[in-house]
């Protein structure tokens, strides 16, 4: 877990960060970017985000490229159909 956060913060928009810190300060940076990428992955899929947009909100969160266009969002079923 603590590499996971370590990984994140090294990745996180500072912009982003520097936006939680005004509005939350007592607040985590990482949490709140934590919340919002998992919200994000829910919403692409469910269709409501296009490609484009997923990517633009997930910049906006972390610091990064076009990478992002390359996530795919894999979900193992169970046999009894469950997610």
């Amino acid at each position: 877990w603590d590499d996971y956060m370590l990984g994140l913060q090294k990745i996180l928009n500072p912009n982003f960060v520097q936006k939680i810190k005004t509005q939350e300060p007592d607040e985590m940076p990482i949490t709140f970017a934590i919340e919002k990428i998992l919200f994000l992955f829910y919403l692409k899929y469910q269709n409501v985000l296009s490609d484009e947009l997923f990517a633009q909100e997930m910049r906006e969160v972390l610091n990064i490229d076009d990478e992002i266009r390359n996530v795919k969002i894999v979900i193992t079923t169970s046999t009894s159909g469950r997610i």
